[in-house]
C-alpha cells in the first residue's frame, strides 16, 4: 500500500491564495460600504457572497487535507466524500489532447 497527498504544494498554495484573496476582497467591499452599509445590515446584504466564500473555503480545506492511496485492489482518494476506482476501470481511462 502506498499513500500520499492528493494535490501538489503549488496547487495547495494557489487554492489558499484564492480563498484568502476572496476573503480580503469581500472585507474590502464591506468596509467601503458597497453592500449598502458597514454594519450588520451590510453583512446581511453581502450574505450570498459569504455563503459562496464558505463553500470555497470548504473546498480549499478538502484540497489541503485530501489523501490518495493505492492498495492491492483500487485507487482511493479522500475528498468531500471518499472516491474509489478499481484498477480494471482505471485501465480504460483515456486522455484527450486539446
Amino acid at each position: 500500500m502506498v499513500e500520499g497527498e492528493a494535490f501538489s504544494p503549488v496547487f495547495k498554495a494557489l487554492t489558499a491564495a484564492i480563498v484568502l484573496g476572496s476573503a480580503w476582497w469581500w472585507i474590502d467591499l464591506w468596509l467601503a460600504g458597497k453592500f449598502g452599509a458597514t454594519g450588520l445590515a451590510g453583512l446581511r446584504a453581502g450574505g450570498w457572497f459569504v455563503l459562496g466564500w464558505l463553500l470555497l473555503a470548504w473546498t480549499g480545506w478538502e484540497v489541503w487535507h485530501s489523501r490518495v492511496r493505492l492498495d492491492a485492489d483500487a485507487l482511493h482518494q479522500s475528498w468531500m466524500w471518499q472516491k474509489r476506482m478499481t484498477y480494471d476501470d482505471l485501465a480504460y481511462a483515456k486522455l484527450l489532447r486539446v
